[in-house]
């Protein structure tokens, strides 16, 4: 819906347009976030956040992994065009293929997680599955010659190689399955997916075009199995679950296992394709470390300033190449910088670029802004400040430093002191007519403000239990006795939305989710396309930030009330402010829906992704699916 505050996103001082999502059940939070209490998150131990461990991109002659493992051996291997430089290559020859890597190296870096971890890589096949659609006489179509083993772990014994588990696809390259042998020796077939390789383009499997790239996943721990493929949660083929079961227990020593990549562990079921961009960690992963869902927002640029310079950093996941423009920051008219640019990168080096100034990038259709040697900003523009009155007195003083923390920033502050909200109001009645006229004043307010400084005001923040907008009719969590109205702040940063009241009917046994025609509850569910701008032209959405700092109705945190809470917040927000209170860097997305793939979760991934890129870097470890309250970082 247009907005919500939930138990694990109450907290937050957020200052993001949030356009066409519904924020319930989840959220986003960055370490410049505060939260009410002292808690360094920089101490807090996690238990789910995943550390990558070992990362091949194939590009080296010996076949070095990125952090500079050397093979433990390899033979018959090939390297090819790939999503960014070269892939590995393993096909049928008359003699084994393989490239081996201890599981852990002598100095004890671990290459790959033998108990739980993930694995993530892209595979492009050399074949397509069988189809009777496939061009007569032409050698696509057909599947493979035998079982095409992606990845094999497992140790060797007197006996030969013990696999500990596989990755496979079936000779038709329809099914792609996850194999385990347990401790007692027992194989077990984990998970089955149906997967289809479709032939396009050539006929001559020498030209290589055939099926295109996939990214594929696999999490595994102790309990359970999934295969994320494309970005896409997949159901086993033969009972429809989500998950299939875990790891047994080891039947060796962790450092005795070896990973074979493109082959099994003997060097026979070659991939008969290409591998690339493969990373192992140590817990499984969430979409966040997807390229599937990073290709469409991540980039970030790191500069230098003699010669001005930019180079630009994105993620793809297929060798698609892209179009690059640049503008100077403010200015309309671009500058095309290539059409046909492949990779992950890209240098501008151009003698156009000067020192002092902010360029905006596109990649395709991520954006950025890149300063070089670009001057603080001292002006960031007018922020409304909205005001619970019941805390405007005992909270004077916190108030006033907040305020002159904000100026300090770069902002102009205009204050309302504003009604609270009556957690009561529909106790007798479904229509209580303070509640219509409260959140209409305030709105009003706002729209005034706006009005009179439209090309100054930036973001709304409202501070206190300030009367709460409702809209929708939405069940995020799938229960439908849940179904109806949630909370939208995001109302009072609307200037030209159409919020109308005079269609929904959710008669709810909850006051506070009913919602029915003329309670001042909004119909919209969604930004897009339930409202629509005024203007002709206008873009759906809001036009203010709006962020909310409330601690109304926090029983966990008694003795501490409300107003303690709040003393606390602003103290701890003004220590930060002046970097007496160091957080370690990072961003952290969760969503409390039906899984992490489910779309209104992924709307949230989305968001971190393209904030947490910008910030730290493409692929970086301090963008992470977590918890926040429990997470390094929060």
């Amino acid at each position: 819906m247009p907005g919500d505050r939930t138990g694990r996103s109450l907290i937050r001082g957020l200052l993001y347009n949030l356009r066409a999502c519904r924020w319930a059940g989840g959220a986003i939070i960055t370490t410049s976030l505060l939260l009410a209490g002292d808690r360094n998150p920089a101490s807090s131990a996690s238990s789910d956040v995943p550390r990558r461990l070992g990362y091949w991109q194939f590009n080296s002659s010996d076949w070095l992994a990125g952090h500079g493992s050397a093979p433990l051996a390899f033979t018959n291997i090939d390297a090819r065009p790939g999503i960014e430089g070269q892939a590995l290559c393993v096909r049928t020859a008359a003699v084994p293929a393989y490239l081996r890597f201890r599981s852990v190296e002598r100095d004890g870096r671990r290459n790959i997680s033998v108990d739980q971890g993930a694995v993530r890589f892209f595979y492009k096949p050399l074949w397509s599955s069988i189809s009777s659609f496939a061009p007569r006489n032409s050698p696509w179509g057909k599947g493979i010659p035998h079982a095409a083993r992606l990845l094999e772990l497992g140790f060797s014994g007197p006996t030969g190689w013990t696999p500990r588990f596989a990755l496979s696809i079936n000779p038709a390259g329809t099914e792609l399955t996850f194999h385990t042998v347990g401790a007692n020796g027992q194989s077990l077939t984990n998970f089955v997916a149906t997967l289809f390789w479709q032939f396009v383009g050539s006929d001559d499997p020498s030209h290589d075009i055939g099926p295109g790239w996939r990214e594929i996943v696999l999490n595994y721990t102790p309990a359970s199995c999934t295969l994320i493929v494309d970005g896409a949660l997949q159901q086993d083929v033969r009972n429809k679950a989500w998950a299939g079961p875990g790891l047994g227990p080891l039947s060796t020593d962790e450092r005795n296992h070896v990973l074979s990549i493109g082959s099994s562990l003997a060097g026979d079921l070659p991939a008969e394709g290409l591998i690339d961009e493969l990373e192992t960690f140590d817990r499984p992963i969430g979409p966040l470390r997807n390229y599937r869902y990073a290709s469409q927002t991540a980039a970030s640029a790191t500069v230098s300033s003699n010669p001005p310079a930019a180079k630009l950093n994105w993620i793809n996941s297929s060798p698609r190449p892209v179009a690059i423009r640049r503008r100077l920051s403010g200015d309309t008219e671009w500058t095309l910088l290539g059409t046909n640019i492949t990779g992950m990168s890209f240098v501008d080096a151009s003698p156009e670029l000067r020192r002092g100034q902010v360029y905006e990038y596109e990649i395709d259709k991520r954006a950025l802004f890149v300063g070089i040697n670009a001057v603080p900003v001292e002006d960031r523009g007018c922020v409304i400040l909205l005001v619970d009155r019941t805390v405007v007195a005992p909270l004077a003083s916190a108030l006033e430093q907040y305020m002159s923390d904000l100026v300090g920033d770069g902002w102009t502050v205009v204050r309302h002191d504003v009604p609270r909200h009556d957690d009561r109001f529909w106790d007798s009645a479904p229509v209580n007519q303070r509640y219509i006229q409260d959140v209409q004043r305030i709105k009003s307010t706002v729209l005034s403000d706006y009005k009179t400084h439209s090309d100054r005001i930036k973001a709304v923040v409202i501070v206190g239990h300030v009367t709460i907008p409702y809209s929708g009719f939405g069940a995020e969590d799938g229960h439908q006795q849940n179904a109806g109205a949630r909370p939208a702040d995001t109302f009072y940063g609307d200037m030209d939305g159409n919020w109308t009241d005079d269609r929904v009917n959710v008669l709810s046994p909850n006051p506070n989710l009913r919602n029915i025609p003329g309670d001042g509850k909004f119909d919209a569910n969604f930004f897009n396309p339930h409202i629509s701008p005024s203007a002709p032209n206008g873009q759906s959405g809001i036009e203010l930030a709006v962020g909310r700092i409330d601690f109304a109705r926090l029983p966990a945190f008694a003795p501490r009330a409300e107003l303690d809470l709040l003393r606390q917040y602003f103290a701890k927000n003004n220590r930060y402010r002046h970097k007496q209170l160091p957080f370690t860097h990072g961003i952290i997305a969760a969503g409390y829906f039906y899984s992490p793939y489910q779309d209104q979760s992924l709307i949230l991934d989305a968001n971190a992704s393209w904030i947490g890129s910008r910030l730290h870097g493409v692929g970086s470890d301090l963008v992470f699916n977590g918890d926040m309250f429990f997470s390094p970082g929060a």
